[in-house]
């Protein structure tokens, strides 16, 4: 089959999505301004009459939810289709509409997860060169919106060159799920390796035997080096497992035990 989308007709599709995925929601369409937006210049390609651009403008103005990134996969499977639509007839609207209803759950549980993991990774080395003074820092955090982008275009060629019956055997391979786990365990191992570097805390006990001085946090450090940071950061994670995400008492909460453990020389 000839193709009459090209690669530039697909980038700009994707930037119409990117720039503006998050600018027109609403409860009623959530991103669905957005994604019409971004389907406009392929309709004005495909459609050959004024009467199928206004229908496939009120196709894709139906409600539409999902993530960023991975909205891109579904945008590039959506202009395949509505290519083998304008060329054959066929899907029809309906079912390009539910191609697009069904996906995006999916895909907003598996960019969700996948964005989280890019946080996990690039936040920690962001803040350890802030702490430690160096403005890359701060290129770095602006360095994950490329890699987001990246990934999302990406995403929406690949799914235009396959089609529907690629994303299927995507899906149903499990593909995914591996992926998932293994960006799952590097956003974990950066977690770990971000609380053990910043988070610093030691006791002040100590006692003098002879003319040798004993501390109570070197037999700790002997027995789990980070015993105490591990020990804080488990208890704000399971404040928040709890009670839920509320960062102000935990600010509080751990500037007040401070104060009183400083106070009394305990740390």
């Amino acid at each position: 089959m000839e193709k009459i989308i090209n690669k530039k007709d697909l980038r700009r599709m994707y930037n119409r999505w990117w720039w503006t995925v998050e600018l027109c929601n609403s409860y009623e369409r959530m991103q669905a301004v957005s994604y019409c937006y971004a389907m406009v210049p392929i309709l004005k390609k495909l459609c050959k009459t004024e009467e199928e651009f206004r229908e496939g403008l009120k196709r894709h103005l139906q409600f539409f939810n999902t993530q960023g990134e991975w909205g891109g996969a579904i945008l590039g499977l959506t202009a395949a289709m509505e290519e083998s639509r304008a060329q054959h007839g066929e899907p029809d609207g309906e079912a390009i509409t539910s191609v697009k209803t069904g996906l995006m759950g999916p895909f907003a549980g598996i960019g969700d997860t996948m964005g989280s993991t890019l946080n996990n990774i690039f936040y920690p080395i962001a803040i350890a060169l802030s702490a430690g003074g160096s403005v890359a820092g701060w290129f770095f955090i602006w360095s994950l919106a490329i890699v987001q982008w990246v990934i999302g275009w990406v995403l929406c060629k690949y799914s235009y060159d396959i089609g529907r019956e690629g994303i299927s055997k995507i899906l149903s391979s499990g593909l995914i799920n591996k992926v998932l786990t293994g960006a799952g365990a590097l956003g974990l191992f950066m977690m770990g390796s971000l609380g053990a570097s910043t988070v610093k805390l030691s006791l002040a006990f100590s006692w003098t035997v002879g003319e040798v001085t004993n501390s109570l946090q070197s037999y700790l450090d002997s027995i789990i080096p980070g015993l105490l940071p591990l020990c804080v950061i488990w208890l704000i994670f399971f404040f928040v497992k709890k009670k839920g995400d509320k960062i102000s008492p935990i600010i509080l909460a751990i500037v007040l035990s401070c104060l009183v453990a400083s106070f009394f020389g305990i740390v």
